[in-house]
């Protein structure tokens, strides 16, 4: 392989490491995207994420054990850009009292953040914020822990945004499901009347994504394994 030919497939190994470390950078499962508004009276709705290594990404609704329907919120049909919650209840559009929504995905995700919504320092008279309760789980439906976010007056907005960073609780295991609720087996002294929140978004980074170094190293190979061949090439002529 001559030099000319040689450079232009190194920069082109190296074009495809740029494009697969963009792979790598922290995605949004967002769903307050309009992909989601099909979910609303549905008790089961999924998206496709594959273009983002996720597969399918499924929520599910449910109150006391017994299924219910989702609910879909952004500002093109009047509410809040909220995202989903579970229809009924005391907030038609939110998660609260008995109920529950799981989402599932597909490939999994490594966890960095989750975004709630409707979260706000005091409602229906709480005085230590409202909180969102989730928990966390891996392969084979493996339980890896359960969270909370407070509402702040520092940390939530007008429209109730909290961010519930998972940088440091040290998640190693990617998540494949999340179990949102007002509170879990553990409640933390919190009134199911005062709490209620619809979730915004998920972000993270798909599990399997090849790292840039791995691309320039099978570049380099690559031309390797051409330039030898040439030059056995070459004697055998």
């Amino acid at each position: 392989m001559n030099r000319p030919k040689m450079r232009i497939l190194f920069f082109a190994i190296l074009l495809a490491a740029v494009f697969f470390a963009g792979s790598a950078w922290a995605m949004l499962i967002d769903f307050r995207d309009t992909a989601w508004s099909g979910a609303t009276g549905n008790h089961a709705f999924s998206v496709n994420y594959d273009s983002m290594g996720f597969g399918d990404v499924s929520a599910n609704a449910w109150r006391g054990g017994s299924s219910a329907q989702l609910g879909w919120w952004n500002t093109s049909n009047g509410k809040g850009d909220d995202g989903l919650g579970v229809l009924g209840g005391e907030e038609n559009d939110e998660i609260d009292t008995s109920e529950y929504m799981y989402v599932g995905i597909e490939n999994g995700i490594n966890l960095d953040k989750i975004l709630f919504t409707d979260l706000f320092p005091g409602n229906d008279g709480a005085k230590l914020g409202e909180k969102a309760h989730v928990e966390l789980f891996g392969a084979g439906n493996s339980f890896l822990g359960e969270f909370h976010a407070t509402a702040t007056t520092s940390n939530s907005n007008s429209n109730g945004e909290v961010w519930l960073d998972f940088s440091g609780y040290g998640i190693s295991s990617p998540v494949y499901g999340f179990k949102f609720e007002i509170h879990g087996e553990n409640p933390q002294n919190i009134d199911d009347n005062d709490n209620d929140f619809s979730v915004g978004a998920i972000e993270g980074t798909a599990v399997s994504v090849p790292e840039p170094a791995t691309m320039v190293l099978l570049g380099i190979g690559l031309i390797g394994l051409a330039g030898a061949s040439r030059r056995k090439f070459k004697k055998s002529v």
